[in-house]
C-alpha cells in the first residue's frame, strides 16, 4: 500500500501527532505534499531577479519543513512536494506521478472536484461528528448541545462536504468537565486524528466496505451564535 500525506504549514504540531500516529502503526507515508496557498503573496512585493526568486522556492520549504517538523523528516522521507495549493495543477501532477493508494489529507481546505474524480476513494478525511447528521464545521458542538454521542469518523473526500462514504467510525469520549468551546473540540480532534492508522487498517481488510452515506441534507452545518453562546455558558458552569 502506497501512502501519502498532504498537509499546510497551519497547526503543525496536529501534523507532527498524524504522523507520528501513521509511523507507529506501520504506515510512515511514502510521500508528502507540503501545500502553500499563500505562497505566490511572498513576492507579490519583492522585485529580485528571477534565479534569486527560483532558487529561494526550493529551499524555502525544505527549511520551513525542517524547523517546524524537525530533523526526522529530510532523513526518513524520500520525496516531500510542495504546491500552492492542493487544487493546483502541480498538486495533481503529483498525486498522479506518486499514485498512492491512500492519502491523509489534513488542514488543506476544501478539496477541489478534480482532485476527487480523479482519486476517488483515495483521499481520506478525519471528521469529529457522527455523519451524515453533523457535518459542516460545528459538528463538536452539536453533539454536545444535542447531548448526542460524539462520533469520530474517517471518511473519504469527495467534492461535497463530508459526504464521502465512511471508513471508519468510533465513538469519542466527551470531556464532562470541559469549560469551553474551544477545550471540547482540541480534547475531541486529538482522539480524531489517532483514527487515521486504524482505517488505513481497516481499508486493508479483504471483506473492506464503504459505509455509504444517505442523501439526506442536514441542517447543522454552521451553529448560528446563540446556540454556541448558550454552549458556552453551560460549559463555562463547569467551574462553579
Amino acid at each position: 500500500m502506497r501512502i501519502g500525506l498532504a498537509l499546510t504549514p497551519k497547526y503543525s504540531e496536529t501534523a507532527k501527532k498524524i504522523y507520528f500516529s501513521l509511523k507507529a502503526e506501520g504506515f510512515q507515508p511514502d510521500f508528502i505534499v507540503y501545500c502553500f496557498p499563500q505562497q505566490q503573496t511572498i513576492f507579490k512585493f519583492l522585485n529580485f531577479k528571477k534565479f534569486i526568486k527560483n532558487l529561494i522556492i526550493k529551499i524555502t520549504p525544505m527549511l520551513i519543513l525542517k524547523s517546524l517538523y524537525g530533523n526526522y523528516l529530510p532523513g526518513e522521507i524520500s520525496k516531500i512536494y510542495y504546491v500552492k495549493g492542493i487544487n493546483s495543477n502541480r498538486a495533481l501532477r503529483v498525486f498522479l506521478k506518486e499514485g498512492p493508494s491512500v492519502v491523509v489529507v489534513f488542514g488543506c481546505g476544501i478539496v477541489g472536484k478534480r482532485l476527487c474524480d480523479h482519486f476517488h476513494n483515495v483521499l481520506l478525511n478525519a471528521h469529529a461528528g457522527k455523519l451524515p447528521e453533523y457535518r459542516g464545521v460545528n459538528n463538536v458542538e452539536w453533539a454536545y448541545l444535542e447531548d448526542a454521542p460524539l462520533i469520530g469518523t474517517i471518511h473519504f473526500i469527495v467534492s461535497h462536504i463530508d459526504a464521502g462514504d465512511i471508513v471508519y467510525e468510533q465513538v469519542l469520549r466527551k470531556e464532562e468537565q470541559a469549560t469551553s468551546i474551544d477545550e471540547i473540540r482540541k480534547k475531541a480532534f486529538e482522539q480524531v486524528f489517532e483514527l487515521f492508522p486504524k482505517a488505513i487498517k481497516r481499508l486493508q481488510q479483504t471483506d473492506f466496505m464503504a459505509i455509504k452515506q444517505n442523501k439526506e441534507r442536514t441542517t447543522r452545518y454552521v451553529m448560528h451564535p446563540f446556540l454556541r453562546y448558550i454552549l458556552e455558558k453551560r460549559l463555562h458552569s463547569h467551574t462553579k
